[in-house]
């Protein structure tokens, strides 16, 4: 239950930790459904992009469009079948146990990064808008649309993502904290410096320990990310080819090549629909990124609404090209 209060006062608010009275606390078994649960709990489907809403076309005809925005779509599971093994199972085969896991996942949803091109865009439609910009059709709502996105930090939906991995590993190897509980020791998790790694890590570790528990339940070594200084999950600072395609392209200039003719037909259209500004191929791009960064951060995005199936399947080759 909540309730907002115009004015309390906060030393009158006890800490939880300390205000007695908690009940049975009785603690259980660690849990290690890696070796003792019939299937593994893998991650499909909508339930993955939960509670966000992406548009009318997803899921239409089993297409889903959380699936094709790259880097920034919501994590979900990819079958074995896929790989052509389709009996194989991460789960321990009988007789046998899980001694030690690694694992190393990507930050959760962000908003963009400062002067991407979501921002460029937003510019390039207030210039357009202070000189008599004018929209109708599916582009009537850019007449009252703002730009509401931050920079570089997780959004909420990112939190959110990170808690449930914390859960999802507690249930899956809970048990091989033992190994530490039993010595004395605490794990160690590493993570970069950037505010959005060291909150992932945070927010992983609340889903995996608990709160506030997680708060003493474990050690976090952050790595520095500057330049000048070796990261090794960050390389991009002392790989310098690791931008490059096998053609010899940076990964920039490859997308841009892709770019120019990928979303033709639906240029034609958006561009019919709108006197005060023309829209480039870069700007398709900003659009469509503007869908995915918008519906992690805000919950939808009326963009994915102008965007065709073969507009996402193009966005996402784009981004690996």
């Amino acid at each position: 239950m909540a309730y907002i209060v115009a004015s309390a006062n906060t030393a009158l608010f006890p800490d939880e930790s300390v205000i007695g009275y908690p009940g049975p606390t009785p603690t259980g078994e660690e849990s290690a459904a890696i070796e003792t649960a019939p299937a593994y709990a893998y991650n499909y489907g909508p339930a993955a992009s939960f509670p966000l809403v992406a548009s009318a076309k997803s899921n239409n005809n089993g297409f889903e469009i959380f699936k094709y925005w790259g880097n920034l779509a919501p994590w979900y599971s990819v079958p074995s079948s896929q790989y052509g093994l389709p009996d194989a199972s991460p789960l321990a085969p009988e007789n046998c146990s899980v001694t030690q896991v690694q694992l190393l996942y990507r930050h959760g949803a962000r908003y963009p990064t400062s002067g991407a091109p979501p921002s460029a865009f937003a510019a390039k439609l207030h210039n357009a808008t202070e000189k008599g910009l004018t929209t109708w059709g599916e582009l009537e709502f850019l007449n009252k649309w703002t730009y509401k996105l931050g920079a570089e930090l997780l959004t909420p939906f990112g939190r959110s993502q990170n808690f449930e991995l914390g859960v999802a590993f507690r249930q899956q190897y809970g048990y091989l904290l033992n190994n530490f509980t039993e010595h004395g020791q605490l794990p160690v998790f590493t993570t970069e410096s950037q505010d959005r790694m060291v909150k992932t890590a945070l927010n992983f570790a609340a889903g995996f320990f608990g709160v506030p528990e997680y708060i003493e339940a474990y050690n976090l070594e952050i790595v520095i990310e500057t330049p000048g200084l070796n990261n090794t999950g960050a390389p991009y600072e002392t790989c310098t080819n690791s931008n490059v395609d096998s053609r010899g392209y940076q990964g920039s200039a490859a997308a841009a090549a892709f770019t120019q003719n990928a979303f033709n037909s639906t240029l034609d259209r958006l561009n019919s629909q709108v006197q005060g500004i023309q829209f480039l191929p870069s700007d398709a791009v900003a659009m469509l990124q503007l869908c995915a960064y918008e519906t992690d951060a805000l919950g939808y995005s009326a963009f994915c609404e102008l965007f065709t199936e073969e507009d996402f399947k193009n966005f996402e080759c784009r981004i690996i090209t």
